[in-house]
């Protein structure tokens, strides 16, 4: 057999990327492990129209092992990502795949409907998972969709805060209440001769 000094050792990929879920607009890595070696690294991703070379332009920063995505945004979600590891010449290997879930921002509003002092909201908020209502006389709810009486005539601020774990979006109406009007009157008979 032939004698050689030179090192023959293959990729072996140790961790693949894992599956990722971030926030709107913030930052994700995506990182694999092998084991020791002169690789060199490739990351791929697959938007549905299959894998394509990934490369250091923006959103992304390719450090060989490493893969950032900076400011992910809502046409990245559902993004598959893998790394290809590679003995110059002579071998590779393939990663499993790790999917991008992009979470989106919350988006608060509402309409506010008052009868009398009466306050009825229909909340029509998106992508929030909790909400804060304050009602501007000091009241507040954690309801959804909350029934306030002002018990008075003037004028408030409502707001509504729209809660996920990315952000808090707020939403604000100024509300002005009057009380119903009541009719009095007195009917004098008289007679009629």
């Amino acid at each position: 057999l032939p004698q050689s000094n030179e090192d023959f050792d293959i990729p072996t990929i140790t961790v693949s990327p894992l599956p990722q879920s971030v926030c709107e607009g913030k930052a994700v890595v995506f990182a694999v492990q092998t084991n020791a070696g002169s690789w060199t690294y490739q990351w791929q991703v697959n938007d549905g129209s299959g894998w394509n070379n990934l490369f250091n332009t923006p959103p992304y920063t390719v450090t060989d092992d490493t893969l950032m995505i900076n400011n992910a945004t809502s046409n990245l979600d559902g993004n598959l990502y893998r790394c290809l590891v590679e003995r110059v010449g002579c071998y590779t290997v393939t990663s499993g795949e790790a999917i991008l879930t992009i979470e989106p921002a919350p988006n608060a509003a509402f309409n506010a409907f008052l009868t009398g002092t009466v306050l009825d909201v229909i909340n029509v908020s998106n992508n929030a998972t909790s909400y804060f209502w304050d009602f501007g006389d000091g009241s507040s709810s954690t309801q959804v969709m909350p029934q306030h009486n002002y018990g008075a005539e003037g004028t408030y601020i409502l707001t509504l805060y729209a809660i996920n774990g990315c952000d808090t979006s707020v939403s604000v109406q100024t509300v002005t209440t009057l009380l119903l009007p009541e009719a009095a009157f007195e009917i004098q008979q008289t007679a009629v001769q």
